[in-house]
C-alpha cells in the first residue's frame, strides 16, 4: 500500500461525467486502497437503481440517503470515494465532507467543460437529472447552482476535460503525497 502524506481518504466530488468513478478506481488501484462508489452503496442498500429512487421517492429522499451513506463511508480509512454529483447540494453533506477533511480526507473536485460533460453522458439513460427536453440547459443550470459548493468543499480541483484517466490519477497521487 502506498502511503499518502497525512491523508486517510480521497473523496472525489464533481458533476456527472467528470470521471469520478473511473479515476477513483485507478487511484485506489495505484494506492492499494479500497474504492467506494457512493451511488453503488446506495443501490446495494436499497435494492433500487438511482433512477428508480429518483422516480419513486424523489430527489430529496435520495439526497438524505446519500448524506447518511457518505457519513458511514467516511468513518473508514484508506479509501478513494466517488460521490454522486449532487453530494454538495445538502448542507448536511457539505458538513460531513468538511468534518472528514478535518480528520485527514482530501476532497478533490473533478470538473470538465459543459461540452465535454455532455459528450460523456449523452448516451447514458441512467442519469435521472438529464431526463428533460433540453439536457444541455439542465447541465448548465445545475453547474451554475453547484460550482460554488464544489469549490468551497474541495481541497484541490482538477479540470479533466483534456486529460486521460492516467494523467488525472497521477495528478491526484502527487497532490496527496
Amino acid at each position: 500500500m502506498l502511503q499518502a502524506k497525512n491523508v486517510n481518504n480521497i473523496v472525489l466530488i464533481g458533476f456527472m461525467g467528470v470521471g469520478k468513478t473511473a479515476v477513483g478506481k485507478a487511484c485506489a488501484c495505484k494506492l492499494g486502497w479500497s474504492f467506494i462508489d457512493s451511488d453503488l452503496e446506495i443501490e446495494k442498500l436499497t435494492g433500487c437503481s438511482i433512477a428508480d429512487l429518483f422516480k419513486n421517492k424523489g430527489e430529496d429522499y435520495f439526497r438524505q440517503l446519500e448524506s447518511e451513506i457518505i457519513e458511514r463511508i467516511l468513518r473508514q480509512s484508506y479509501q478513494v470515494v466517488a460521490t454522486g454529483g449532487g453530494i454538495v447540494t445538502l448542507n448536511k453533506s457539505r458538513r460531513i465532507l468538511n468534518e472528514s477533511r478535518l480528520r485527514g480526507s482530501k476532497v478533490i473536485w473533478l470538473q470538465a467543460s459543459t461540452d465535454v460533460i455532455w459528450q460523456r453522458v449523452k448516451n447514458n439513460t441512467k442519469r435521472p437529472l438529464l431526463n428533460t427536453p433540453d439536457p444541455m440547459a439542465k447541465i448548465n443550470h445545475l453547474l451554475s447552482k453547484r460550482n460554488e459548493f464544489y469549490q468551497f468543499a474541495a481541497d484541490y480541483e482538477i479540470d479533466t476535460s483534456e486529460l486521460t484517466i492516467g494523467e488525472i490519477t497521477e495528478k491526484i497521487i502527487k497532490l496527496v503525497r
